[in-house]
């Protein structure tokens, strides 16, 4: 069964109240995890439920991606498409190549790279990324890869940050299974003990009704 998608957000229903909570979420904490079980709806939430929310209130620019099978590539692209949307496609490609050695490099610091995007870049001062199907970083790619990409991610995020609305928002889905393999990391570990997990429930008789009507 596919996700709702962004585009289908006119047509998405009953789960109304979900995205009002990650809504207020992602405005106050720079990282939110959206956790739930298979087949409940969590890319859908987020695609076709809270981004279209934000693009209305004009509160981020956004980017999303899925990790596959390469989360440095999909991390690169996403980011050019995010701060260099009018890239020639040819430069892209350069640019991505580049990013993804650096991203790999022990003393490269994706932190500093976004900081210095945000001091020149033209655009609104805040920046959302979402990050689909989490748990493909488990599935899909070795464990150095995993490990370093979950270091530079979240070292992004200041655990210590007492901004009330911080610069950069990390958000993700990630399979209720594998929270399991998501804690041990110093990183990410530390993040999900602070913010705690938005929890997606399988839907209520009442979300059902209007999701049906």
């Amino acid at each position: 069964m596919s996700a709702f998608r962004k585009e289908d957000a006119e047509f998405f229903f009953g789960r109304e109240k979900f995205v009002e909570t990650l809504v207020k979420a992602v405005q106050k904490q720079p990282f939110v995890a959206v956790v739930g079980n298979s087949g409940f709806g969590k890319s859908s939430v987020i695609n076709a439920g809270l981004i279209p929310k934000l693009e209305e209130l004009e509160i981020f620019n956004i980017t999303t991606f899925r990790p596959q099978n390469n989360p440095f590539y999909k991390l690169a692209n996403a980011l050019i498409e995010l701060f260099d949307p009018e890239i020639r496609e040819k430069d892209k490609i350069i640019k991505i190549k580049e990013n993804v050695e650096d991203f790999k490099k022990e003393d490269f610091k994706l932190k500093d790279f976004l900081e210095h995007k945000l001091q020149v870049s033209d655009y609104k001062q805040r920046y959302l990324i979402f990050i689909d199907q989490f748990e493909e970083l488990y599935t899909l790619c070795s464990d150095d890869d995993t490990n370093i990409f979950i270091k530079q991610l979240f070292e992004v995020i200041d655990i210590e940050n007492k901004k009330v609305k911080p610069d950069i928002v990390i958000v993700i889905t990630l399979r209720t299974d594998f929270l399991e393999q998501a804690l041990p990391h110093p990183n990410l570990g530390k993040a999900l003990e602070k913010w705690k997990p938005e929890y997606l429930l399988g839907m209520n008789y009442d979300e059902l009704t209007e999701a049906i009507e």
